[in-house]
C-alpha cells in the first residue's frame, strides 16, 4: 500500500483526541489543585489518566474490528459495547463543563472513535496485504519449481538424443538408463535390515524353499516379508550378473 494511507493512519487517532484530552486533562488537573494536591503529581495524574482513556477507547475500535474479521460476534459485542462506554463517559465528563464549549469537545469524542476505528481497518488490510503477498510468492516458487523440474527433463532427453546421434543405437541409451537402475538398486542394498539379510542368507542356501519355510526359519517376520525381500534378492543378482 501507498505511503499516505499509511501515514494518514498513524496520524489520525494520534491527533483526532488532543483537543477534548487537552480539556479534559486540564479539568483533571484543576480539581486536582483544588484538592490541594501538588502540582508535579496532579501534572502527571492528568496526563497519564487521560493517556490511558484514550488508549482504552483505541483498543475497543480495534478489538472490534479485528473481531467482525473473525466472525468472534461475542468479542465484537463486547468491544463495541466498550468502546460506546469510553465516548459516553468521555462525553459527559467533558459536556458537564461549565463552559458551554464543552459540548462542542465532547462532539470531538465521537469523532476520535471513526479515527480509531479507521486505524484498525488500515491494520487488519495491511495484514490481509501480507498474507495475498506471501500466498502469491508461494504460488511463484511452486511454479519456478515446476519449471526447474521440466528444464531437467528436458536437459535429460536433450542428453539422451545426443548419446542416440553419437552412439548410433537406441541400445546404447538404454544401457546407460539399465546402468543407473542397477547403481540405484545396489544403492538401496546398502540399508539392508538384518532380518533382511537373513532371509537372503536363507534364499541363498535353498531358493526353491516356500515362502511360508524360509519365514519360518528365519523367524520374526511373515510370507509377505520374505517374498519382499526375495523380489530384492533376485533383483540384485540380475544386477551382478549383468555387471560380470
Amino acid at each position: 500500500m501507498n505511503g499516505l494511507p499509511k501515514f494518514q493512519s498513524i496520524v489520525a487517532p494520534l491527533a483526532a483526541p488532543i483537543a477534548p484530552a487537552v480539556l479534559l486533562a486540564n479539568e483533571i488537573y484543576t480539581v486536582m489543585i483544588e484538592l490541594t494536591i501538588p502540582n508535579w503529581i496532579a501534572l502527571i495524574s492528568s496526563i497519564v489518566g487521560i493517556a490511558g482513556i484514550d488508549f482504552s477507547g483505541a483498543l475497543m475500535c480495534i478489538g472490534a474490528v479485528r473481531a467482525w474479521r473473525r466472525r468472534s460476534w461475542g468479542l465484537f459485542g463486547v468491544s463495541i459495547v466498550g468502546a460506546i462506554v469510553y465516548a459516553l463517559i468521555v462525553y459527559v465528563g467533558i459536556a458537564s463543563m461549565p463552559h458551554e464549549r464543552g459540548r462542542v469537545f465532547g462532539v470531538m469524542i465521537f469523532l476520535t472513535l471513526v479515527a480509531y476505528a479507521g486505524y484498525a481497518i488500515f491494520t487488519v488490510f495491511e495484514e490481509e496485504s501480507a498474507i495475498d503477498a506471501k500466498a502469491t510468492q508461494a504460488k511463484a516458487d511452486a511454479s519456478q519449481a515446476e519449471i526447474d523440474r521440466l528444464n531437467a527433463e528436458n536437459r535429460l532427453t536433450n542428453a539422451r538424443t545426443r548419446q542416440i546421434k553419437a552412439g548410433g543405437s537406441v541400445q546404447t541409451v538404454q544401457s546407460v538408463q539399465s546402468n543407473t537402475e542397477q547403481t540405484a538398486e545396489s544403492d538401496s542394498s546398502i540399508r539392508i535390515t538384518a532380518l533382511g539379510q537373513r532371509i537372503i542368507d536363507a534364499l541363498g542356501e535353498n531358493p526353491d524353499r516356500s515362502l511360508r519355510e524360509i519365514a519360518d526359519a528365519v523367524g520374526g517376520c511373515s510370507p509377505a516379508t520374505v517374498k519382499e525381500w526375495k523380489s530384492k534378492w533376485e533383483t540384485l543378482k540380475r544386477a551382478e550378473e549383468k555387471n560380470r
